[in-house]
């Protein structure tokens, strides 16, 4: 007599999600000026505040 294996209702594991990613952004300064350091650009100043440059 053969036997079959009782079957199971298989659950697959949820997906795991990346964590989230965390961005830094500096407060922008109450007086609303910030000094350019040599060698910065626009771009970089922006992102510093969490701000995109207008072209």
């Amino acid at each position: 007599m053969a036997t079959t294996p009782a079957s199971t209702a298989a659950h697959p594991a949820p997906a795991s999600s990346p964590a989230p990613t965390t961005t830094v952004v500096e407060p922008v300064p109450a007086s609303g000026q910030h000094t350019v350091q040599k060698g910065e650009t626009l771009y970089a100043v922006a992102r510093k505040y969490g701000l995109r440059p207008r072209t």
